[in-house]
Protein backbone atom coordinates (compact mmCIF):
# COMPACT_ATOMS: atom_id res chain seq x y z
CA UNK A 1 0.00 0.00 0.00
CA UNK A 2 1.36 3.42 -0.94
CA UNK A 3 0.82 6.81 0.67
CA UNK A 4 -1.57 7.73 -2.14
CA UNK A 5 -3.77 4.74 -1.30
CA UNK A 6 -4.38 6.22 2.16
CA UNK A 7 -5.30 9.74 0.98
CA UNK A 8 -8.40 11.38 -0.43
CA UNK A 9 -8.27 12.66 -3.98
CA UNK A 10 -7.63 16.25 -2.89
CA UNK A 11 -4.94 15.11 -0.46
CA UNK A 12 -3.31 13.05 -3.21
CA UNK A 13 -2.99 16.25 -5.26
CA UNK A 14 -1.44 18.04 -2.27
CA UNK A 15 0.94 15.11 -1.75
CA UNK A 16 1.95 15.30 -5.41
CA UNK A 17 2.72 18.99 -5.01
CA UNK A 18 4.74 18.25 -1.87
CA UNK A 19 6.82 15.72 -3.83
CA UNK A 20 7.42 18.27 -6.59
CA UNK A 21 8.59 20.80 -4.01
CA UNK A 22 10.90 18.18 -2.53
CA UNK A 23 12.39 17.42 -5.94
CA UNK A 24 13.09 21.14 -6.39
CA UNK A 25 14.80 21.29 -3.00
CA UNK A 26 12.11 23.40 -1.32
CA UNK A 27 12.25 21.67 2.06
CA UNK A 28 10.24 24.36 3.81
CA UNK A 29 7.41 24.23 1.25
CA UNK A 30 7.47 20.44 1.19
CA UNK A 31 7.30 20.22 4.97
CA UNK A 32 4.51 22.79 5.21
CA UNK A 33 2.35 20.83 2.77
CA UNK A 34 3.09 17.59 4.60
CA UNK A 35 2.07 19.20 7.89
CA UNK A 36 -1.29 20.05 6.29
CA UNK A 37 -1.60 16.43 5.16
CA UNK A 38 -0.80 15.18 8.67
CA UNK A 39 -3.53 17.44 10.05
CA UNK A 40 -6.11 15.81 7.79
CA UNK A 41 -4.56 12.30 8.00
CA UNK A 42 -3.20 12.01 11.56
CA UNK A 43 -3.02 8.22 11.51
CA UNK A 44 -0.76 7.77 8.48
CA UNK A 45 2.66 6.92 9.87
CA UNK A 46 4.64 7.52 6.71
CA UNK A 47 3.37 11.11 6.54
CA UNK A 48 4.65 11.71 10.07
CA UNK A 49 8.01 10.22 9.07
CA UNK A 50 8.18 12.49 6.03
CA UNK A 51 7.34 15.54 8.15
CA UNK A 52 10.01 14.45 10.64
CA UNK A 53 12.61 14.25 7.88
CA UNK A 54 11.66 17.71 6.65
CA UNK A 55 11.83 19.12 10.16
CA UNK A 56 15.21 17.46 10.65
CA UNK A 57 16.48 19.13 7.46
CA UNK A 58 15.13 22.46 8.72
CA UNK A 59 16.87 22.00 12.10
CA UNK A 60 13.52 21.79 13.88
CA UNK A 61 14.70 18.85 15.95
CA UNK A 62 12.06 18.87 18.67
CA UNK A 63 9.30 18.85 16.08
CA UNK A 64 11.14 16.12 14.16
CA UNK A 65 11.38 13.97 17.30
CA UNK A 66 7.64 14.31 17.93
CA UNK A 67 6.77 13.24 14.39
CA UNK A 68 9.30 10.39 14.37
CA UNK A 69 7.78 9.12 17.61
CA UNK A 70 4.29 9.25 16.12
CA UNK A 71 5.50 7.56 12.92
CA UNK A 72 6.97 4.67 14.91
CA UNK A 73 3.75 4.35 16.93
CA UNK A 74 1.62 4.22 13.80
CA UNK A 75 3.97 2.05 11.74
CA UNK A 76 5.86 -0.08 14.27
CA UNK A 77 6.89 -2.69 11.68
CA UNK A 78 8.30 -0.22 9.14
CA UNK A 79 11.98 -0.97 8.81
CA UNK A 80 12.61 2.26 6.91
CA UNK A 81 10.95 4.47 9.52
CA UNK A 82 12.76 2.70 12.36
CA UNK A 83 16.15 3.06 10.67
CA UNK A 84 15.74 6.77 9.96
CA UNK A 85 14.52 7.35 13.51
CA UNK A 86 17.53 5.41 14.84
CA UNK A 87 19.93 7.61 12.85
CA UNK A 88 18.14 10.76 13.97
CA UNK A 89 18.51 9.71 17.62
CA UNK A 90 22.15 8.76 17.18
CA UNK A 91 22.99 12.04 15.40
CA UNK A 92 21.55 13.92 18.36
CA UNK A 93 23.64 12.05 20.92
CA UNK A 94 20.76 9.94 22.17
CA UNK A 95 22.59 6.62 22.12
CA UNK A 96 20.41 5.00 24.78
CA UNK A 97 17.24 5.92 22.89
CA UNK A 98 18.78 4.74 19.60
CA UNK A 99 19.62 1.38 21.18
CA UNK A 100 16.08 1.21 22.56
CA UNK A 101 14.71 1.71 19.05
CA UNK A 102 16.86 -1.16 17.74
CA UNK A 103 15.66 -3.40 20.54
CA UNK A 104 12.03 -2.38 20.01
CA UNK A 105 12.13 -3.15 16.31
CA UNK A 106 13.99 -6.44 16.62
CA UNK A 107 11.55 -7.76 19.22
CA UNK A 108 8.98 -8.22 16.49
CA UNK A 109 10.75 -7.99 13.15
CA UNK A 110 13.73 -9.40 11.29
CA UNK A 111 16.13 -6.89 9.79
CA UNK A 112 19.69 -7.43 8.63
CA UNK A 113 20.31 -3.68 8.80
CA UNK A 114 19.10 -3.45 12.39
CA UNK A 115 21.19 -6.48 13.35
CA UNK A 116 24.28 -5.00 11.67
CA UNK A 117 23.76 -1.73 13.56
CA UNK A 118 23.38 -3.62 16.82
CA UNK A 119 26.67 -5.41 16.17
CA UNK A 120 28.36 -2.11 15.32
CA UNK A 121 27.19 -0.69 18.65
CA UNK A 122 28.66 -3.72 20.43
CA UNK A 123 25.39 -5.27 21.46
CA UNK A 124 25.79 -9.04 21.66
CA UNK A 125 23.38 -11.04 19.54
CA UNK A 126 22.01 -14.50 20.03
CA UNK A 127 19.48 -16.24 17.79
CA UNK A 128 19.05 -13.01 15.84
CA UNK A 129 17.82 -11.21 18.92
CA UNK A 130 19.57 -8.66 21.04
CA UNK A 131 20.99 -9.64 24.38
CA UNK A 132 23.25 -7.55 26.52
Amino acid sequence: MTVNDKLSESDRAKYGEARRLSERGDVSGYTSLLLELVDSNPNVGILHAMVANGCWDLDEHVRAAVHFGRAVQLSPTSEAISLVYFHFLLEHGLETEAEHELRRFLKGEESEEHLALARTLGIELSDGRIDR
